[in-house]
């Protein structure tokens, strides 16, 4: 980072579990095996580390944690939403096996979504659970997907198909990490933390609009700021509903119900719609239901739409990249969102938003509307 920051400590305190997030610069080769060595006497240590890193942060902490005492045994993987497989998950699963991991040992994840969802998948089932901590690397995994205790894989169609609820015994974010961080998959994690901003908190929202280029340029003490609000966010909203039993934590989910399907859509491509870029499409899509249902005018649509549009994220579909029809791309869309992960009986659900900072759980919008939403992506936006 251009310049060192504090570091801050957030406790996650989800269900009996209690573990640490930490937020800083520099701050991994000294806290993760301090933490180790107070966590277990058992000195197997596994690091499934995204390959990128290979040869970097977990070759380096490897060292560090091997002058420590622990036998370390590192374990590359691929990221990208195509590894995040059975067969990668058995892969660790057959290292864990052959080195005699017991439940005391540890698993480290170093990397991004797909690293930290597989490896977290592979500690929660491996012996019915050994110690798991996560290292995310880039904005989504670090604001989102490490924290909580979801971890899973994909199965064949299905995003997160075949999961668990696991915490880790804790999480270190490292904001040195997102120097290295290709423009693109910078720029789409920021949907996850304007998400946040809708679903609850108008003055954050206002925040993130008022200091866009600062946050663009990654200047670090605005990122501390936007990571720790979000964060808070996502720990208010999972706290007391890690399972997503009630309408808490599912409300995190905001703009996923289309961007996922979006996602699935156009998995033909190579990543041809990040996460992120998913989820940017799916809150449009979503204050577009909230206007049909709610009779709402269209501000609440602009201003997702001026803010996503700020930050360089998608607000419509380019079918061209696509390369399908309108009416193919639609199709596909809503055969995906019927077989949508949070659907209650044959109702699909989607939180839609009241106003910025409010947002409800609807169980009850109409196929057509659905249908008019995902083609509105397909149309040039408003001038």
């Amino acid at each position: 980072m251009p310049e060192s920051v504090e570091s801050v400590t957030l406790e996650a305190c989800l269900d009996q579990t209690a573990y640490p997030i930490r937020i800083g610069s520099g701050i991994l080769l000294e806290e993760v095996p301090a933490l180790l060595e107070r966590l277990t006497a058992d000195r197997k240590v596994a690091i499934a580390c995204d390959a990128f890193f290979l040869e970097s942060t977990a070759q380096l902490l490897s060292d560090r944690l091997r002058k420590a005492g622990f036998t370390v045994f590192l374990h590359p993987m691929t990221g990208g939403k195509s590894n995040k497989t059975l067969e990668e998950l058995v892969h660790l699963y057959d290292l864990m096996e052959r080195n005699e991991f017991a439940r005391d040992s540890s698993l480290i994840a170093v990397g991004g979504g797909v690293i930290g969802d597989t490896a977290g998948f592979a500690a929660s089932t491996f012996l019915r659970g050994i110690h798991l901590i996560q290292v995310p690397t880039t904005v989504t995994s670090q604001i989102d997907s490490a924290i909580g205790g979801k971890v899973g894989i994909n199965f064949n169609k299905t995003i997160n198909a075949i999961g668990t609820y696991y915490h880790p015994r804790g999480v270190f974010i490292d904001l040195d990490f997102l120097q290295e961080l290709p423009e693109r998959d910078y720029i789409a994690g920021l949907a996850e933390i304007i998400k946040c901003a809708v679903i609850c908190d108008a003055a954050f929202f206002e925040y993130l609009q008022k200091n866009a280029e600062r946050i663009l340029d990654r200047d670090p003490s605005a990122l501390l700021h936007i990571y720790r609000r979000t964060i808070e966010i996502k720990l208010d909203h999972v706290r007391g509903d890690v399972q997503e039993f009630q309408q808490k934590r599912i409300r995190l989910n905001y703009g996923h119900t289309i961007g996922h399907a979006i996602e699935l859509a156009t998995a033909g491509r190579e990543e041809l719609y990040r996460h992120g870029e998913g989820v940017s499409l799916g809150m449009v899509a979503a204050s577009f239901l909230a206007e049909r249902l709610f009779k709402r005018d269209g501000k609440l649509r602009a201003l997702h739409e001026a803010i996503l549009k700020r930050y360089g994220l998608p607000i419509r579909v380019d079918l061209k990249r696509v390369g399908a029809s309108r009416d193919e791309f639609i199709q596909r869309c809503l055969q995906h969102v019927r077989k949508d992960k949070k659907r209650q009986a044959m109702h699909v659900r989607f939180i839609l938003p009241e106003a910025i900072g409010r947002t409800v759980v609807n169980d009850a919008v109409p196929a057509e509307r659905i249908r008019e939403a995902v083609a509105m992506l397909c149309e040039a936006p408003a001038p």
